[in-house]
């Protein structure tokens, strides 16, 4: 072999890449293809899994239009005032042709006795136009026992800035400890029928004295 056929011959080995660098080139090229699909399958099967995971998930959107509805005072005084004032209703009289006509408000405060009546309760007062058994005055509570013997009780009414007056009390023929029946039927109305407010005082069992307040403003006879 010449020096110039050695020449060519080792130049040609030199500068031709091998077939195993070829294999390696070739499986290092589809080896990264490979990497890339496989990360970009796992993103989507990730991101649909998310999306089934939370079927009825909804954006939040904001609308600078939106506004709440402002308070009126003025209606939730309205509110407050219907809730504590009079009441009228009418009822059949099932032993004769007449009608019985009740008026009845509830106290604006409660009271708080302690156990078995724990809890806040409201006062109401009752008066009662009957066609066979005359007119009456009824105090209740919910619960708790008003302090009342057979020979009847005592409590104290004020009419708006007046003098606390002195009223006796009777209980009711089913021995009810949760109603009085207050006596001086026309003493009490002819004071109530003039005032805006009134409180009564009266004497609970194991709880002492309690005072309930009554808006008694647009109070309408019977």
């Amino acid at each position: 072999m010449t020096n110039l056929e050695y020449y060519y011959a080792t130049s040609t080995i030199k500068n031709t890449p091998s077939i195993f660098s070829y294999t390696v080139m070739k499986e290092n090229k589809f080896g990264c293809l490979g990497v890339f699909v496989i990360l970009v399958s796992f993103g989507y099967v990730a991101n649909q899994f998310e999306r089934c995971s939370s079927p009825n998930k909804i954006e939040p959107s904001f609308s600078s239009t939106a506004t709440e509805k402002p308070v009126n005072p003025e209606e939730t005084a309205n509110n407050v005032t219907a809730q504590y004032s009079w009441n009228y209703y009418d009822e059949n009289d099932p032993m004769s042709n007449g009608i019985i006509k009740y008026a009845s408000i509830q106290s604006n405060n409660t009271a708080s006795f302690n156990f078995p009546y724990q809890g806040a309760q409201h006062a109401t007062l009752t008066i009662r136009k009957h066609p066979r058994n005359g007119n009456d005055i009824i105090l209740s509570i919910e619960k708790g026992q008003f302090i009342c013997n057979l020979d009847g009780g005592h409590l104290k009414i004020r009419f708006d800035d007046g003098v606390a007056q002195t009223f006796l009390v009777y209980e009711p023929s089913d021995h009810s400890t949760t109603t009085v029946f207050i006596q001086g039927y026309n003493k009490f109305m002819k004071q109530l029928k003039y005032s805006k407010t009134m409180k009564i005082e009266a004497t609970f069992y194991q709880e002492g004295n309690t005072v309930f307040n009554f808006d008694t403003s647009d109070f309408k006879p019977l």
